[in-house]
C-alpha cells in the first residue's frame, strides 16, 4: 500500500495524518485556513464609581456549522470626507478674553442676498427687545478669526442704541419700564415648595411676595435708602435670600473681586430713573444681552428683598439674579446647582471641576493645581457635602459650622510654611467654619494671625481652614480659567445633538497653522428648564489623509451634565475635527437638543462648521474605543474592547481579524442598573463577519440623581456561517421565534443581528464594518 504522507500545520507546526483535513492541535485547515472553534465567556462586572472589569475565560471546542456561507468582502460604511462635508450657516469668530463677555452677532440665515424687510414700528416697549436667539438650519457656516475689538464696540453700540429707544418710548408715554416678557407676577416666581433638602435661609412662599421698585423697598433695619448699581463691590456684599441659588451667588462673590469682569456684565452701570437695565450673560454657551425692569420680589410684611441682596444698597446682585431668572422663565429654575455653572454663566470662560472624591487623585497634585490656578488669576468655588461618597457624616460638618448641599467661594490659597490654608466664604454671610484656623481658633501663630486676620477687617461669611479639613468636608472644586491678559480667542458654534443621529448634526473642522493651546466645551441648551437628562461627549480627532475622522487626540468626560469640557491641550499644525455627541436619547427618533460648541485658544484659528453624518459620528466612537478600550483578552484575532473610564456607562466593540470565519457573539448586560441601551435591549446577539469590527452596544447612565452599574458577559463561538440560528436557540429563541424576528426585521438583519437594528442610525452605529479601512 502507498505510504501515507503527513502534513505540517502552518500555524502550530503539528504533524497531522494525511487524511485529516483539520489540524488536531489548533483546528486550522490543511490549506492553511483557520476555522478554529472557540466559545468564550467573558464576565465583566463594572461599577459606575470604580468602573473595574473582571474577566473569566473558558475555552471549549465548537463544531463548525455544516452549512458554509461564502465569505463576503468586509462591509464598508458609506463614504464621506471632512473636507467635502456640507458647511453650515456663516458666523464670525473673534479673539476675546473669556472674562470679557461680548454679545455675539447671531447669524441671520437667508437663502438669498436680499436684505430682510424692516419690522413695523413697535407698539409697546417690549417690541424693542431682541428675539431670543434660536438655531437655524442653513447650508454654510465658515468660521474665521477677526479683530474682536471692532465686534465688541459694535455690540456695545447696538445695546446702547436699543436702550436709548426704550428710554425714549418710556418718556413719550410717561411711564417707567415694565418688562411684560418677565412680568411682576407669581408666574415669574414659579414653584418654591421643592426647596426641601437645599440650604435656604428663611423660606418663603409665592403668596408672601410683593413686587416693588427700589424706591418702594426697605432695608433690613427698616429704613429706606437710595440705591446704586455699584458701591465699591466686594465678595462680602452678596447675601443669599430665600432661594436655593447659592451656586450662583458664590460665583457672583468671586466676580465681585474682579471689577474688570463685573463691569462688562452690567452694561447699565448707573441707577436708571426709568427702571431699565441691560445685563450680559453667557447662557448655555452663548452671549446674550438681557433687558429687565427694576421690579424685584420682596416680602410683603417687611418690604425687603426676598431673594439675592446686594449689601450697601447695590442693585447689581439682584439684577444679575433677575436677568438669569428671565432667561430661564422663572426664579424657581435657579434652585440647586454648582459654582461651575455660575462661573460659566458670568465669565464665558472654560470651566473645570476637580472631584475630590476620586480615589486616584493625589492630595499634593490637587494642592499644586490650586496654587497654580490662584497664581494664574482663575476664580474658584467649592461644593460642600453634595457628593455621593461623603467622607464625614453630615452632622459632623454641621457641628463645625458648615452647610451641606451648599456652594462656597474660594477667595485665597496660601502656602504658609508647612501650613496649607484656604480662604473660603459662605454666600449667606454667616454659618462659618469653627474648627482649626477659624477666626476664634486659639492655635493661631501670632505673626500669621496678624497677616491673615488683620485687626479691624471683617468679611462676613469668610473663614480660613486647612487643606486637610477642606478635603474632608468638600467634595469638588470648580474654577474658571480667566485669561483676559493673554488675549485668547474663542469660537462659539450652535449645533444640535441627541436623538437618532440625523444629517442636521454638526461637527467643527479646525485648521491649526501653528502650535496652539486650547480648550473645548460643549453646552446643552435649556438644561435648567428640561425635565430629562442627556449625556454629553466631545471628541477631538486628527483628520486622516482620506478626509475621514482619524486618531483621537483628546476628549471630554461623557456624563449627564449641562456642560462638558476637554481641559487644556495642545494641537500641532494640521486639520482636526470636533464631534459633539449624545447617546442617552439615541432611540428617541427626531428628538434633538440645541447645544453650543465653544473653543478657546491662545492662537487665532480657522474652521468650518460642517455636517456630521452618522458615519462620521460612528467613526468618532470607533476611534475612541481603539485608543481607550480595555482589551480583556485577545484570542487568535478576536479582540473585544470595553470602554468604561470617564464614559458614564459602557461601550463594547469586537474586532474579528480572522480571514474566513464568522464570530457569533452574545453580549449579556441584563444585570446592569439605571442605564439605557443603544440597542433597546441589554442582551444582544450578533454575527461579526471576517476582517470586520462592530460596536455591539452602548450603555448610558439614565438618571443623574442615582448611581449606575454596568455588568457584561460575552459568549463567543466561531462559525463558517453568518446565520445565528444556533446561538439564538441557545439563548431561548426557538426556530419559530427566529422566523418571526426575520419577518419583522428582514431576513439578513434577523439572522445576523438580534434584536434587529431599529432605524438607520442604529444600523450606522452597530452594523459591522471593515476592521482595516
Amino acid at each position: 500500500s502507498r505510504k501515507r504522507m503527513a502534513w505540517s500545520c502552518v500555524y502550530c507546526t503539528l504533524i497531522n495524518e494525511e487524511h485529516a483535513s483539520l489540524c488536531d492541535g489548533c483546528g486550522s485547515s490543511k490549506e492553511g485556513k483557520q476555522v478554529r472553534g472557540l466559545r468564550a465567556g467573558l464576565k465583566n462586572a463594572v461599577s459606575g464609581a470604580v468602573s473595574a472589569l473582571t474577566t473569566i475565560w473558558d475555552d471549549v471546542v465548537d463544531v463548525a456549522s455544516s452549512s458554509f456561507t461564502p465569505v463576503p468582502a468586509p462591509p464598508q460604511p458609506a463614504p464621506y470626507s471632512v473636507f467635502d462635508a456640507p458647511e453650515l450657516p456663516r458666523a464670525a469668530v473673534s479673539p476675546v478674553s473669556p472674562s470679557s463677555p461680548v454679545t455675539p452677532q447671531i447669524p441671520v440665515i437667508t437663502l438669498t442676498d436680499t436684505p430682510p424687510p424692516r419690522p413695523p414700528p413697535p407698539r409697546r416697549v417690549n417690541d424693542l427687545l431682541p428675539m431670543t436667539p434660536t438655531i437655524s438650519r442653513a447650508d454654510s457656516l465658515s468660521l474665521h478669526s477677526s479683530p474682536m475689538r471692532d465686534q465688541t464696540v459694535r455690540d456695545e453700540r447696538e445695546a446702547r442704541n436699543q436702550l436709548k429707544q426704550i428710554e425714549l418710548l418710556c418718556r413719550e408715554i410717561k411711564t417707567s419700564f415694565i418688562d411684560d416678557e418677565f412680568p411682576p407676577t407669581e408666574k415669574s416666581i414659579g414653584k418654591l415648595h421643592d426647596d426641601e433638602g437645599l440650604a435656604v435661609p428663611g423660606r418663603i412662599q409665592p403668596s408672601e411676595i410683593v413686587w416693588l421698585r427700589p424706591t418702594e423697598m426697605f432695608t433690613k433695619d427698616g429704613h429706606r435708602y437710595p440705591y446704586t448699581v455699584f458701591n465699591d463691590p466686594s465678595s462680602s456684599d452678596i447675601e443669599q435670600g430665600s432661594l436655593g441659588d447659592c451656586w450662583l451667588l458664590s460665583a457672583m462673590a468671586l466676580i465681585a473681586e474682579r471689577p474688570d469682569i463685573l463691569e462688562k456684565i452690567l452694561l447699565t452701570k448707573v441707577y436708571s430713573e426709568l427702571g431699565v437695565y441691560q445685563i450680559r450673560l453667557c447662557v448655555d454657551g452663548r452671549w446674550r444681552v438681557i433687558t429687565v425692569d427694576d421690579y424685584f420680589p420682596c416680602r410683603k410684611q417687611s418690604r425687603t428683598l426676598a431673594f439675592a441682596v446686594g449689601r450697601k444698597n447695590q442693585l447689581w446682585v439682584p439684577l444679575v439674579e433677575k436677568a438669569y431668572a428671565k432667561a430661564l422663565g422663572q426664579y424657581a429654575k435657579l434652585r440647586a446647582g454648582r459654582t461651575v455653572e455660575g462661573l460659566a454663566l458670568l465669565t464665558g470662560a472654560p470651566c473645570e471641576t476637580i472631584n475630590l472624591e476620586e480615589d486616584d487623585l493625589e492630595a499634593d497634585l490637587i494642592w499644586a493645581r490650586l496654587l497654580s490656578a490662584k497664581e494664574a488669576g482663575y476664580v474658584m468655588g467649592a461644593s460642600c457635602g453634595a457628593g455621593a461618597k461623603r467622607k464625614v457624616p453630615e452632622e459632623v460638618s454641621a457641628s463645625l459650622g458648615l452647610l451641606t448641599q451648599h456652594a462656597y467661594s474660594i477667595l485665597d490659597v496660601r502656602q504658609e510654611g508647612n501650613n496649607r490654608l484656604l480662604r473660603v466664604r459662605n454666600p449667606w454671610g454667616s454659618h462659618v467654619w469653627t474648627g482649626a484656623w477659624s477666626d476664634r481658633w486659639t492655635g493661631w501663630p501670632e505673626d500669621l494671625k496678624r497677616r491673615l486676620l488683620p485687626p479691624g477687617v471683617h468679611s462676613p461669611g469668610a473663614f480660613w481652614m486647612s487643606y486637610d479639613d477642606f478635603r474632608l468636608h468638600f467634595d469638588s472644586i470648580d474654577f474658571a480659567k480667566i485669561r483676559q491678559h493673554l488675549a485668547w480667542a474663542e469660537m462659539r458654534v450652535p449645533c444640535r445633538i441627541g436623538g437618532s443621529w440625523a444629517n442636521d448634526a454638526v461637527a467643527l473642522m479646525l485648521v491649526v497653522e501653528e502650535p496652539t493651546e486650547m480648550c473645548a466645551s460643549l453646552f446643552r441648551g435649556g438644561s435648567r428648564t428640561a425635565d430629562d437628562h442627556e449625556d454629553l461627549l466631545m471628541c477631538i480627532h486628527h483628520v486622516d489623509p482620506k478626509g475621514r475622522v482619524g486618531e483621537l487626540e483628546t476628549r471630554s468626560d461623557r456624563k449627564l451634565c449641562h456642560m462638558a469640557t476637554t481641559g487644556d491641550f495642545f494641537l500641532r499644525p494640521g486639520h482636526y475635527v470636533i464631534t459633539a455627541l449624545s447617546l442617552s436619547s439615541f432611540n428617541r427618533g427626531k428628538f434633538r437638543l440645541d447645544a453650543s460648541l465653544v473653543v478657546h485658544s491662545n492662537k487665532l484659528l480657522f474652521g468650518e462648521a460642517i455636517s456630521c453624518p452618522p458615519q462620521m459620528a460612528t467613526d468618532s466612537l470607533v476611534q475612541l474605543a481603539l485608543k481607550e478600550g480595555k482589551v480583556q483578552r485577545s484570542h487568535d484575532g478576536i479582540i473585544p474592547r470595553f470602554v468604561t473610564k470617564r464614559f458614564g456607562g459602557l461601550m463594547v466593540m469586537l474586532d474579528n481579524h480572522l480571514p474566513s470565519t464568522y464570530i457569533h457573539v452574545t453580549s449579556e448586560c441584563s444585570n446592569s442598573t439605571n442605564v439605557l441601551s443603544s440597542r433597546s435591549a441589554t442582551t444582544v446577539i450578533d454575527s461579526v463577519p471576517p476582517m470586520s469590527r462592530q460596536i455591539l452596544l452602548i450603555l448610558s447612565h439614565f438618571d443623574a440623581s442615582n448611581g449606575y452599574m454596568v455588568t457584561n458577559q460575552l459568549f463567543m463561538s466561531t462559525s463558517r456561517s453568518a446565520a445565528l440560528n444556533g446561538m439564538l436557540q441557545q439563548h431561548g429563541m426557538t426556530a419559530a421565534g427566529a422566523a418571526a424576528v426575520a419577518r419583522a426585521g428582514g431576513a439578513a438583519a434577523s439572522i445576523e443581528h438580534h434584536p434587529p437594528f431599529e432605524h438607520e442610525a442604529s444600523r450606522h452605529l452597530h452594523a459591522p464594518r471593515s476592521a482595516f479601512m
